[in-house]
């Protein structure tokens, strides 16, 4: 019988009372979303807009468990012919509630010709892998807003490229808009449910991360919302 590695837990908060070492990105041509740090957290208002807002680690961290905590004041606003059956994260109503990603370390980095025509926040990820080897994508866990369908299920299009046809805890994808973005399933979250959007979930402790990247949006839906991100936590768990 083999005795099982001791495994010694870690926490790292991410603070979110201070704008101190946050990066608030624009995407061109999206209006941003209004951002304040206070007492409460990290409060974010939706109002047809999308800016997502980076925390750069200080090194390279293995992360076993991601915790989150949040409330959301609103809610998307899904299309009239979507609202039987379908939940946000489809093509057409590519918004979330609350995205929290985590940038992955890697071997990536652009050439000078990518450099000219990339996007700022393609250059932003990029430019958090500067002084390392480089980077590997954006890894994301997202909150999906689901309608309350008559069967219960929340359908998506074979076009938005989740592994599933049913939203589940399972799901993952690709970003159809971009191979920099992986993304996860991490709650499915009705309206009626209440106003807490938090989560926990588990992260692949073999990799290293460099930073987190938050994305809060409602430019696809023309939605408008709050959120307020009261805690977020990495937990790191090393065997001795």
């Amino acid at each position: 019988m083999k005795a099982s590695a001791l495994r010694f837990c870690s926490a790292f908060l991410i603070p979110l009372n201070s704008p101190t070492g946050w990066q608030h990105l624009e995407y061109r041509g999206i209006p941003s979303n209004q951002v304040k740090f206070s007492q409460k957290g990290l409060e974010i208002q939706v109002k047809n807009s999308a800016s997502p807002l980076v925390y750069a680690l200080k090194s390279p961290m293995s992360v076993s468990k991601l915790k989150v905590k949040a409330q959301v004041r609103g809610q998307l606003t899904l299309p009239e012919n979507l609202r039987d059956g379908s939940a946000s994260g489809d093509v057409k109503t590519d918004d979330s509630p609350l995205r929290i990603g985590l940038v992955r370390e890697g071997d990536r980095k652009l050439g000078w010709l990518e450099k000219l025509s990339a996007p700022k926040w393609v250059k932003a990820l990029f430019d958090l892998g500067s002084q390392y080897n480089g980077i590997e994508d954006i890894e994301f866990f997202t909150v999906v807003q689901r309608a309350a369908p008559k069967d219960g299920a929340a359908v998506w299009t074979a076009q938005a490229g989740w592994s599933t046809s049913e939203a589940s805890p399972r799901a993952f994808r690709t970003h159809p808009k971009s191979k920099l973005i992986r993304e996860r399933v991490a709650r499915i979250w009705t309206p009626s449910e209440g106003h807490e959007v938090g989560f926990e979930v588990p992260v692949e402790p073999s990799a290293k991360y460099l930073a987190v990247w938050i994305s809060v949006d409602g430019d696809d839906t023309k939605s408008v919302y709050d959120v307020t991100i009261s805690d977020l936590e990495l937990e790191s768990a090393t065997p001795k």
